[in-house]
């Protein structure tokens, strides 16, 4: 693919979540596997979209012709989604987000400069520029192609809890599969996020705020128990 492609692509990754743990004597790491799973990033432009097969949800990030950020969370089992304003993200605490750090899982960008590159061997005519170092304690991997602006591997071992999450990609698709996929979640029944609380009577409804995905978000990252787990933030539920 081409760097005028960039802009718009589908990539399939395989992500992991594990616990590790030095035991005594021994200065190797030996991890637990909390979760493995699959996340399917979709592309166009100012749209992103993040997609987990396995729980049915895909969270949706638009940057705004206001240079605001507005997002869903959209459950694809029943094709219905919330749509959160940039005025509902504000007032959740989330009105902070820059656009660099959704448009990616990480980014060079978003490491600002804080470690160290190196290039790597290109592979495929894939050209690979490889981040590593230490952010707030935290352990941080990167292998990235500069001309897609996408990452091809990264890791981020927390320094508090000891989790290490990391993905690879597994797949990598440029099509009409792309506009086709966000013109289905276009389609998608949305209700808006100030409304919820008119709503709470609706059996769907009623049931997400029961599980936690409509009252709580974060970061694209998730736990084992589906929260986000943000790179440089502290964890928290609802």
């Amino acid at each position: 693919m081409s760097n005028s492609q960039a802009h718009s692509l589908k990539a399939s990754y395989q992500a992991s979540i594990q616990q590790l743990d030095y035991p005594v004597g021994s200065w190797r790491p030996r991890n637990k596997v909390i979760e493995d799973y699959s996340m399917i990033y979709w592309r166009s432009n100012n749209k992103v979209a993040y997609q987990y097969p396995e729980r049915k949800i895909t969270e949706f990030w638009q940057l705004e012709i206001n240079r605001q950020l507005s997002f869903s969370r959209l459950f694809d089992a029943y094709q219905r989604g919330i749509e959160y304003e940039p005025g509902d993200l504000k007032m959740l605490g989330q009105g902070k987000q820059r656009w660099e750090s959704k448009r990616n899982l990480l980014s060079p960008k978003m490491l600002a400069g804080k470690i160290k590159a190196t290039e790597l061997k290109t592979v495929n005519q894939c050209r690979r520029v490889q981040y590593q170092g230490s952010i707030g304690g935290d352990l941080i991997t990167l292998i990235w192609n500069p001309d897609l602006e996408l990452v091809l591997e990264a890791s981020i071992v927390r320094a508090k809890t000891r989790k290490k999450m990391s993905y690879k990609l597994t797949g990598l698709q440029n099509s009409k599969a792309v506009q086709q996929r966000f013109n289905q979640l276009a389609n998608y029944d949305m209700m808006d996020f100030s409304d919820i609380g008119d709503n709470e009577a609706d059996p769907f409804i009623s049931k997400m705020i029961r599980l936690g995905f409509i009252e709580h978000f974060d970061t694209n990252i998730l736990n084992e128990r589906g929260e986000r787990i943000s790179p440089y933030g502290s964890s928290h539920s609802h």
